[in-house]
């Protein structure tokens, strides 16, 4: 209770506690505060403290606005020492999860830890790129928010496709802006581009997620953005989008534990491994693990 509830020491020696204990076990008696402050629970934190060592091989980093002033090098020597607390050695650590800021970055280069940026938050980043880069699509986004306010683009985009003919109802009694047939044409096209992304930002957020899935996953987005038919209106943003997911994921193909990760996986194996150098390699990198 005192562990699991945050319940005060002083638990043990209340009366109405102590009295419950001899309802249920009259032959009981319950050790004194000094022993649960000096004996049990520095016993419960070392062991908890080993479990978590023996078996997380996971560390994920978040980083806040608040928290950007830190330094590469301040990072860097708050990991180390971290893993020192922890007696988690270098050889124990097989990924490091981070998001994309540039002193995590350096950080963990610094440190010399093997480490990944955050897939979720790269995508973002390039749909950030793709949308900013085409003066259309930034012009309906912004007609939109005047509409509705949501935090996400393409569920704003969605809900006022879905609600269109109740908007133009209700647009002259409510001072409500009228989108136009151009401005609803456009925003089906942006829809649509966006909505593979959208799927596999959900499908990699889920508790099951696991590397093998970051490869098949580019291929997904990289054959919908080669898609140019009938897309004249957004061929700006898509092409944008393509130049900063290969910019971003350049690495992925040439990255040895995400290639055996798909390799393994038997719903994936080699089929979406674009590059012949990366296929002749496979048999290697199974020999050698």
């Amino acid at each position: 209770m005192i562990a699991l509830d945050y319940q005060p020491f002083s638990i043990v020696d209340d009366v109405g506690f102590n009295h419950f204990l001899q309802v249920l076990e009259s032959w009981h008696k319950i050790a004194s505060r000094k022993y649960f402050t000096k004996t049990i629970l520095p016993n419960i934190y070392e062991s908890t403290r080993q479990k978590t060592v023996i078996s997380s091989r996971i560390m994920q980093f978040y980083t806040f606005k608040n928290l950007m002033a830190h330094t590469g090098e301040a990072i860097k020597e708050k990991f180390l020492n971290m893993f020192e607390i922890l007696d988690i050695s270098h050889k124990q650590i097989y990924i490091v999860l981070h998001d994309n800021a540039t002193n995590i970055v350096k950080a963990l280069n610094d440190a010399s830890l093997p480490h990944y940026g955050c897939f979720t938050h790269s995508i973002q980043l390039v749909v950030h790129d793709g949308v900013l880069s085409q003066r259309a699509v930034i012009n309906i986004l912004a007609r939109c928010r005047k509409i509705v306010g949501w935090n996400s683009s393409l569920y704003m985009l969605q809900r006022l496709q879905k609600e269109k003919m109740a908007l133009a109802a209700d647009a002259s009694e409510c001072s409500i802006d009228h989108l136009s047939a151009n401005e609803l044409h456009l925003m089906n096209k942006i829809i649509n581009a966006l909505s593979p992304i959208e799927k596999v930002t959900k499908s990699i957020s889920a508790d099951s997620a696991s590397v093998s899935v970051i490869i098949s996953f580019l291929r997904i987005i990289r054959k919908n953005l080669d898609d140019h038919h009938e897309d004249s209106e957004i061929n700006t943003m898509k092409s944008e989008m393509k130049t900063s997911l290969e910019k971003r994921f350049a690495y992925v193909e040439r990255n040895e534990k995400l290639t055996l990760a798909t390799i393994f996986d038997p719903r994936f194996k080699n089929k979406f491994l674009s590059h012949p150098s990366v296929g002749n390699n496979v048999t290697s990198l199974v020999q050698a693990h």
